[in-house]
C-alpha cells in the first residue's frame, strides 16, 4: 500500500478525531443551554441528557466506521471478530483520551462510562456495518472460526 493510500485512508480519521477534540474543548457553561430550534416542551434536562447520548452515538459510531475502513485494506477480504474488537480496543483509548481532555475544559467533567458506552455504541455499530457489507452468515462464520482458535 503507498503513502498516498494510506493518507487516502487515514485522513478522515483524524480529520473526525480532530472535530471530536474541538467539540469536546466547548465549555460547559455553552453547551447547557437549549438552542431555539429546540421547542420549549422538551425541559432542559431531557435534551441535555439526550441530545448529549445522541451525539456521542454518531460522533464515535462514524469514528468507529472511519477506523474500519482505514483498517480493511480490500473491501472483498472478510473482517474478522478479532480485527473488530482490536479496532474497539483503539476506539475506547481514543474515548479515554477525549475524556481526559475534557478534564481541561471550563464546566466539563471526564467520565470513563462516557468512554465505555461509546465502545459498546461502536461495537454495535461496527457489527451492524459488517453484517450489511458482507451478510449475516459470513458474520457468524468468522465469530465460529475465532471462537475455535481461542479455545485452542
Amino acid at each position: 500500500m503507498t503513502k498516498r493510500e494510506n493518507l487516502f485512508l487515514w485522513f478522515p480519521v483524524v480529520v473526525w478525531f480532530g472535530l471530536i477534540s474541538y467539540l469536546s474543548s466547548i465549555p460547559g457553561n455553552v453547551i447547557s443551554s437549549k438552542p431555539s430550534l429546540v421547542p420549549s416542551f422538551i425541559p432542559l434536562d431531557d435534551y441535555l441528557f439526550w441530545g448529549h447520548r445522541l451525539a456521542h452515538v454518531v460522533e464515535y459510531g462514524t469514528y468507529g466506521i472511519l477506523v474500519l475502513r482505514a483498517c480493511s485494506l480490500r473491501k472483498t477480504k472478510p473482517i474478522h471478530l478479532v480485527t473488530i474488537l482490536v479496532l474497539s480496543v483503539f476506539v475506547f483509548l481514543s474515548g479515554c483520551l477525549d475524556e481526559w481532555h475534557q478534564s481541561f475544559v471550563p464546566g466539563r467533567t471526564p467520565e470513563l462510562i462516557d468512554a465505555l458506552f461509546d465502545t459498546i455504541r461502536q461495537i454495535k455499530i461496527l457489527r451492524a456495518t459488517v453484517i450489511a457489507e458482507f451478510g449475516l452468515t459470513e458474520f457468524v462464520e468468522q465469530i465460529t472460526i475465532t471462537s475455535t482458535h481461542i479455545r485452542r
